[in-house]
């Protein structure tokens, strides 16, 4: 026993010993580059996560060297630390440094105003002669400057000093015009006047420590092999924000200030992008959701939007070019199209999929023969453009439910649609309980169109585009779709008729058969028809049970959202009816690891929420007893095996909180998981 215990703490002991600590340079007051200065705060940020990945590769254990940039660069100078990010590549500054043969991202560096200094026009760079920038000497920016006052011919008032002399916080006060600085920031009161230049940036080691250099090489090619297009992923998670006009310019108000009203373009009865309320006269929708940012953004409190709604491409199309309306909304982002009808496309500000409808069981190839099509469509006018259209017998329909019928009764083999109407459309409906849904195509971008003399109004949607928080967008859409997924009375009739028919000509039944609609129609309303967990409509009364048990009770519970990692690849392998049966056996396994007081819902698609009446810590280990137990069962299908997994995303209640944040919070949190390689619960 006591060799055992003996071998054991040797063992234990060359483990500890196995990591290489290496001392990192770590810059204070770097923003979102990185955050986190003091020895105990949390760290985050791009070069933070750069370095936590390449010590993944490396098994290197940091120890953090807190300072500004002329200390640190001292230290990496001396050896007094090992590494050092963020450094400019210069040919003179080979003999100070060890540089890899891989950066780790592009700066791009900008000349900043203020957004109340009138005087300078972005659109005219002559408005910058004579105003004065203070700049720090010695720096990579300091030589980019140089070099572009001498291409560019505009005279400033240049005032030099030490790099760390050089203070933002006198630019805010207005002392000076200009400030320079890498695209790192997003102060709202700046504005980006123009880019001077651009330099790929390294981490880079001290001289004295070749191994770590060759260990670095090594780390930095295999994850570039992994991902080549690591560096603009990363850029893009963190400074997708920064270096954008976020204000107005001349043009841009002249324009816009001389509308009494500001007419938007949408098609009827789109949703979830435009969606009108014959009774009160409001639209809602994604559109408005945009309007109402572009408002906000510029403070336009006061202009009013009027919505004018169209039955098709063309009438918005001759809209636009009779100036009828200001903008149309949504539009696919088809620029040829664009170029031939004369009409100016934004950036894309979401993507929008299709996909055909059709029976169980069929493969593409038989569901692409006859294909239904809604007359006037947005999904119809791009899919005839397509070359899967050459392929199919293409019918139409005036109505999305005779396309749907005439897949049932065999006229077509599918009917296409927009993946956003998928689960409005067909969600509860018995008549179309063995229809299911295949993706087609690339996902097309969505813009706004404006006729293309009226290019100003494309630069302002640009620029509410770049603003919006993309997480607010997608819980929109989110929102909205749960609104569209309505069980109606009219669908209910039309799943029943043949049951109502039968309740009217058997009265002496009557009493029995209506019990037995009554609940039935509850177990469609409220309970999925695939796996028999409750659904998302029933989620909403049994989540304020819970607030408000743990408002009376001073208790917590938790929300953790699961998601089936690969889940359409299994469908594409092995065909839908294996993946319903993999839902079924997902939704069992979760059951079965929960206790009474939980509940498991389907929340749409791959995607299972459970509400756990318990405190973080013990939610988390029943979330992650799921996990392992759905890993650990085998598959089988037509002759193969195979396993499954799922990601979780896990949210705790706090008093007064509303309950879409959690389920947000625990959205985000599961698409951590998917980002950190699946098979994880994130909290």
């Amino acid at each position: 026993m006591k060799k055992l215990l003996t071998s054991l703490l040797v063992f234990s002991s060359a483990l500890l010993l196995s990591a290489k600590t290496v001392k990192v340079g770590y810059y204070i007051d770097a923003g979102n580059f990185m955050s986190g200065f003091m020895e105990g705060d949390e760290k985050s940020g791009y070069a933070y996560e750069y370095l936590q990945n390449i010590a993944s590769y490396t098994d290197w254990e940091y120890e953090y060297v807190y300072g500004y940039w002329d200390v640190l660069n001292e230290k990496i100078l001396k050896g007094e630390i090992d590494l050092l990010p963020d450094v400019s590549y210069r040919t003179d500054r080979e003999k100070l440094y060890n540089f890899p043969e891989y950066s780790m991202a592009q700066e791009n560096y900008y000349l900043y105003s203020l957004r109340n200094n009138d005087s300078i026009n972005p659109e005219d760079l002559s408005t910058l002669d004579g105003k004065t920038i203070e700049i720090g000497r010695g720096s990579y920016q300091y030589d980019l400057f140089k070099s572009w006052i001498k291409r560019s011919g505009i005279k400033l008032n240049v005032i030099e000093k030490p790099y760390d002399e050089v203070s933002e916080s006198e630019f805010n006060a207005g002392l000076y015009d200009l400030y320079l600085s890498m695209d790192l920031v997003a102060e709202i009161d700046w504005e980006p006047v123009i880019k001077i230049g651009s330099s790929d940036v390294y981490l880079v080691v001290t001289k004295e420590r070749t191994d770590l250099l060759k260990e670095l090489n090594a780390a930095q090619n295999s994850l570039y092999r992994t991902d080549p297009y690591y560096n603009s992923v990363m850029w893009t998670k963190y400074f997708s924000n920064v270096s954008r006009q976020k204000h107005l310019n001349i043009r841009e108000k002249e324009w816009l200030y001389g509308k009494d009203v500001l007419n938007v373009g949408c098609y009827k009865n789109d949703a979830p992008y435009s969606i009108y309320d014959e009774r009160s006269g409001e639209t809602s929708g994604i559109v408005r959701f945009i309007m109402n940012k572009l408002k906000e953004n510029f403070e336009l409190y006061d202009l009013k939007i009027n919505y004018v709604y169209y039955d098709d491409y063309q009438e918005i199309v001759n809209a636009l070019k009779k100036n009828e309306i200001d903008l149309a909304f949504p539009f696919i982002y088809e620029l040829y199209s664009a170029e031939l009808n004369k009409i100016a496309l934004s950036r894309p500000m979401m993507n929008e999929s299709f996909c055909l409808v059709h029976e169980k069981g069929q493969n593409l190839d038989e569901i692409q023969k006859k294909i239904a099509l809604e007359r006037g469509t947005r999904s119809t006018r791009t899919f005839m453009m397509s070359d899967e259209a050459k392929k199919s017998e293409l019918r139409f329909y005036d109505t999305p439910g005779e396309c749907l019928d005439a897949v049932i009764v065999g006229e077509v083999d599918s009917a296409l649609f927009e993946m956003s109407d998928i689960s409005s459309l067909i969600f509860g409906r018995k008549k179309y309980k063995n229809l299911v849904s295949t993706e087609i195509g690339n996902p097309q971008g969505i813009s706004f169109a404006t006729d293309n003399k009226q290019t100003q109004g494309i630069s302002i949607i640009n620029k509410v585009i770049s603003i919006i928080n993309k997480d607010d967008l997608q819980k929109e859409i989110i929102n909205y779709s749960v609104k569209m997924q309505q069980y109606s009375f009219y669908d209910f009739i039309d799943d029943y008729i043949s049951i109502i028919i039968a309740v009217v000509f058997m009265l002496l039944l009557l009493i029995v058969a209506l019990s037995a609609s009554v609940y039935h129609i509850k177990m469609l309303v409220n309970y999925d028809v695939l796996t028999h967990l409750l659904n998302r409509r029933s989620l909403k009364e049994y989540i304020h049970r819970y607030i408000e048990k743990a408002d009376r009770q001073k208790e917590n519970f938790c929300v953790v959202i699961f998601d089936l990692d690969n889940f359409k690849m299994i469908n594409d392998t092995y065909g839908h009816e294996v993946g319903d049966e993999v839902l079924k056996t997902a939704a069992e396994i979760i059951q079965k690891s929960i206790s009474l007081e939980d509940k498991v819902f389907r929340w749409g698609g791959e995607e299972f929420l459970v509400i756990l009446n318990t405190n973080k810590i013990i939610a988390e280990k029943i979330a992650n007893r799921i996990r392992i137990n759905l890993a650990a069962h085998l598959f089988e299908a037509n002759g193969e095996e195979f396993f499954v997994t799922l990601t979780g995303g896990l949210s705790v209640y706090q008093t007064g909180r509303e309950y879409t944040e959690m389920f947000v919070e625990a959205d985000k949190n599961l698409y951590r998981g998917k980002d950190l390689g699946k098979n994880v619960v994130i909290s």
